[in-house]
Order: structure tokens, then C-alpha cells, then sequence
């Protein structure tokens, strides 16, 4: 009896220390989980989504979103006449004024591009204000983008202006890559297009494509102005496309 007690209590022992390593790896996935979120979501929606399986795992769903880019213009001649440290901290301040503008919209930030930025609304959940939310994040990039030249002029570094395009559609969203090492993005016409209206984007532009303006609900007021742009055509799109620029 003595001999089947001490096996059950080493039994009990092994019971519990499975549990807890279960629960030690559980608590582990979930910061890896909560991390990985941390770095296309604002913390508050980062936290929300924890529990959500359709940000996780390999493969994609169609879903409607309004895509935004935001690109420093002429950065390559800017980087041949100025020295790499202030480049770097150019860059840096640049990221630090319009990460925080895309996270306080409820954008997604899909990515960076080197000088400049892509992000997405629609992401987990459709909405039929992201296009507004795309717009009103693009202008406030803009105006923060007027004080980050001032700062930067008043402590001795490069001025610098933003071009920005929007495009809005349906897209294929999900993680690409390996179980191991995945990134969330979306991928289809309107990133293209987006990309492409904003490399015909001025300094200190926003230009969008006309879907995303015939997108905004109507009685919405933006304090906005669309001006047409006409009839162009852009870069590895067959069809013309009749793009807006907007006047905030």
C-alpha cells in the first residue's frame, strides 16, 4: 500500500508538472502572438485581436480595404549629398511622426519601405469608413509632416516632403511565408495602384483613386476638396485610371 501510494503521489507530481509546462508554453505562444501584433496594430487593438485565429496561421482572405502610401520624395538624391548619421536620424523621426498617425486612425501598418510607409484600413474588419479613415490619416500625416520640417530645419538636418497615394478594393490578406517566419500583408490591384498614385504624387500631395472617393458614405464631410486629375494612365495598369488629388 505504502509502495502504491508513492507511485500515485510521483504520478500526481508528473500530472501537475505537464500542466504547468502546457501552461508556461501556452503563456509563451501568447506573447509571441501578442508581439508579432504589436507590430502591425496600435497596443489597445494589438491586445484585442490576441484571441483572434484570423490573424494567425498561413494563407489569406479577400477582404475590402483602403491602402495607403506614404513616401518620401527625391529621397535618393537626399541620401547622396547628406551624411549617413543624419540620414538614419531623418529617417527614424520620420517613421516616430507617422506610425503613431496610422495607429490613432485604426490603420494597420503593413509594412516599411525603406523612405516610406504602407498601411491599411480594413484589417481585421471591414468598415465602411475606412476610406475616410485612409484620408483622414493622410492628411494628418501631411500636416504633422509640415511640423517635422520645422523641427528638423531648427536642429541643423534636411527638410523633407511626403508624396502620398490611396487606393481602395478588394485584396487577398494573410500571412505569407514559412510557420517558423510569417508576415501578415495583403496583396492585390489597389496596393498596386496605391504605389503607383503616389510615385505621381507631388510634395506634399495626397492622390487617390476614384473608387475611394465614390466609397465614402454619403452625408461624410472630410473638410475636404477633391480636385481631378483627368484621365492618365500610370504604370503597369492596362486601363486608364482617373485619379483625385485633395486639397486640406
Amino acid at each position: 500500500p505504502n509502495d502504491l501510494r508513492f507511485f500515485e503521489l510521483i504520478a500526481d507530481q508528473l500530472s501537475i508538472t505537464a500542466s504547468l509546462v502546457r501552461t508556461y508554453q501556452d503563456l509563451l505562444d501568447l506573447e509571441k502572438k501578442r508581439i508579432n501584433l504589436g507590430r502591425y496594430f496600435s497596443p489597445g487593438l494589438a491586445e484585442h485581436l490576441v484571441a483572434d485565429d484570423r490573424m494567425t496561421g498561413l494563407g489569406g482572405q479577400s477582404k475590402m480595404v483602403s491602402v495607403v502610401f506614404a513616401d518620401i520624395t527625391g529621397f535618393t538624391s537626399l541620401v547622396e549629398i547628406n551624411a549617413v548619421e543624419d540620414v538614419v536620424e531623418v529617417l527614424n523621426r520620420f517613421f516616430e511622426t507617422v506610425v503613431p498617425v496610422i495607429f490613432e486612425h485604426g490603420g494597420m501598418l503593413d509594412k516599411f519601405l525603406g523612405d516610406g510607409v504602407m498601411a491599411v484600413f480594413g484589417i481585421p474588419d471591414t468598415d465602411e469608413l475606412d476610406p475616410v479613415k485612409a484620408i483622414q490619416c493622410s492628411v494628418d500625416i501631411q500636416k504633422g509632416m509640415q511640423d517635422l520640417k520645422e523641427r528638423l530645419k531648427a536642429d541643423g538636418l534636411f527638410p523633407i516632403d511626403v508624396g502620398i497615394g490611396i487606393a481602395s478594393g478588394i485584396v487577398l490578406a494573410g500571412n505569407i511565408g514559412t510557420k517558423n517566419q510569417m508576415n501578415y500583408t495583403v496583396i492585390g490591384e489597389p496596393v498596386n495602384l496605391a504605389q503607383r498614385l503616389e510615385s505621381i504624387s507631388k510634395p506634399g500631395e495626397i492622390v487617390i483613386a476614384n473608387l475611394t472617393k465614390d466609397m465614402i458614405p454619403q452625408g461624410v464631410d472630410l473638410g475636404v476638396e477633391f480636385e481631378s486629375m483627368g484621365t492618365i494612365q500610370v504604370k503597369g495598369f492596362s486601363r486608364d485610371v482617373s485619379p483625385l488629388r485633395i486639397v486640406y
